[in-house]
């Protein structure tokens, strides 16, 4: 059920709504034999909170699920199942000083060779829920007519449920330096510091860098190009800190409001870092090509690859339309939701780590907005390697130097009428390593109606097919599925 009693105030909105689902699978273990059919009922309580004018702005939107099983009652569970996504700006000084509040919730893959999150939406033993929580103070002024400065603090929790691979905290700290205003030439100087402790990797690691840097904006030629140079010290590549050299050239190229391409390339302590991102939009489509490698010092492997979730282009579709982004970010999901499109179709989910590791990502993904059509396309490929060479603790790392994720989804919507939509969902994981154990391969069909009954309530009902294939432990299931909404 979704039912909205929605409640505004001077740019605040509360928004509660309750979801009740049903779903007849033919195989509720996901096993490869001895399959069990099974009913399940699905209870999710949500709120959504806006906040966009005073002192405190963002948003925050929350699930709690229950799953309710028919024959295998044992099973039942009203806590097990959160999502979360927050991130709320406090001004506590009028332009001096805040506190930046982030959280999320969401599924992650304990390995990437396993049964990845949303593979016939069952619960797999290779699915955990993962949760971070970020608090960033920050605080910016002026040192003199000519230069500003920002500065802040950060620090972060990451964990994961039942196993404490992906469990770690950082803390870091940021001081920049540029100026006042903007010119042909500009300027900046950067410091950064961080150390991060995963729990069940080598302890606490530190890395800290200044950075120098110099652009320069050729306004003939629509170019933005710079020049970095500084130096990093850090015990990241080994048991020993030591200094590095770091030095890098960028550029940015905007011949028009609807086409961007951006580059970069960075010397690091662990070799070249770089990032590539071409974007143009059309009237109607949204494409999008980015190839990056970083350092990623998360518990969770998310692709270095970049943005490329259909909320994402369709964000970029729309930027013509409504060039405020708040307006834009309701008008961007009131269409994902008259078309059944999902916000977060064609992200990685990534899977848990015990350290940093170097994550090189390539993807390439094409959006298309019909008078009663939508379509999108992604593609992406991450590979995830340790910082050394050699191995990480945990599973994923023995016996492989590198971890090879291939994402391919598509989804085609079709508007039937004003208030109903026919949607089709097809998606394929690959993820390899180094042993032919390591090996998976998943495919999911997924076809759903989804109707607006009044402005409050909606129902969506449909079918999927899912196919997981691994060395000796290959299954598929088959489900129908049905999704009442209101929002109170």
């Amino acid at each position: 059920m979704t039912s909205t009693c929605a409640q505004t105030a001077a740019g605040f909105t509360l928004v509660p709504s309750l979801q009740l689902g049903e779903t007849v699978t033919n195989n509720v273990d996901l096993a490869a034999t001895g399959q069990r059919s099974e009913s399940i009922t699905q209870v999710t309580a949500s709120l959504a909170v806006g906040s966009r004018s005073g002192r405190v702005q963002g948003f925050l939107n929350y699930g709690l699920t229950g799953n309710f099983y028919a024959r295998d009652v044992s099973r039942s569970s009203i806590n097990r199942q959160n999502s979360l996504a927050a991130n709320f700006d406090t001004e506590l000084i009028e332009g001096r000083a805040s506190v930046g509040v982030s959280a999320s919730i969401g599924q992650t893959a304990v390995s990437a060779f396993g049964a990845q999150p949303g593979l016939g939406g069952l619960p797999s033993s290779n699915v955990t829920e993962y949760r971070t929580l970020s608090v960033t103070p920050r605080l910016k002024g002026h040192l003199g007519p000519a230069v500003e400065y920002a500065a802040g603090l950060g620090h972060t929790l990451n964990s994961a449920s039942r196993t404490s691979a992906g469990d770690s905290t950082s803390t870091s700290a940021f001081i920049r330096l540029g100026p006042s205003s903007p010119g042909v030439v500009g300027w900046s100087v950067d410091f950064s510091a961080q150390q991060s402790d995963y729990a069940a990797g080598r302890g606490a690691t530190v890395d800290s860098r200044l950075i120098g840097t110099i652009s320069r904006r050729i306004d003939a030629l629509d170019l933005l190009v710079n020049a970095s140079a500084g130096a990093e010290d850090t015990d990241l590549a080994g048991f020993q800190r030591a200094g590095y050299w770091n030095y890098g050239l960028g550029l940015t190229w905007a011949p028009s409001p609807r086409t961007m391409l951006a580059a970069q390339l960075d010397e690091r302590f662990f070799g070249h870092s770089h990032s590539l991102r071409l974007e143009h939009r059309t009237a109607l489509t949204t494409w999008t090509l980015s190839d990056a490698s970083s350092l990623n010092s998360s518990g969770n492997g998310i692709t270095a690859a970049g943005r490329g979730t259909t909320f994402d282009l369709y964000f970029t579709q729309f930027a013509a339309i409504e060039p405020d982004p708040a307006k834009r970010t309701d008008l961007v999901n009131s269409y994902l939701k008259a078309n059944g499109l999902a916000a977060s179709s064609g992200a990685a989910t990534g899977f848990l780590r015990t350290g940093q590791t170097v994550v090189r990502g390539q993807s390439a993904s094409v959006a298309y907005r019909g008078l009663r059509a939508a379509a999108v396309l992604a593609i992406n490929r991450s590979v995830t390697l340790p910082i050394t060479g050699a191995p990480l603790p945990g599973a994923d790392f023995v016996g492989t130097a590198s971890i090879v994720s291939d994402n391919i989804s598509m989804n085609l919507s079709h508007r039937l009428t004003p208030a109903s939509s026919l949607n089709l969902t097809l998606s394929y994981q690959h993820g390899y390593g180094d042993r032919p154990e390591q090996d998976s391969d998943q495919r999911e069909f997924r076809l759903q109606y989804a109707l607006g009954l009044t402005d409050r309530s909606n129902l969506t009902c449909g079918a999927r097919r899912a196919v997981y294939k691994r060395y000796r432990a290959s299954y598929n299931e088959s489900a129908a599925f049905a999704t009442y909404g209101y929002r109170f």
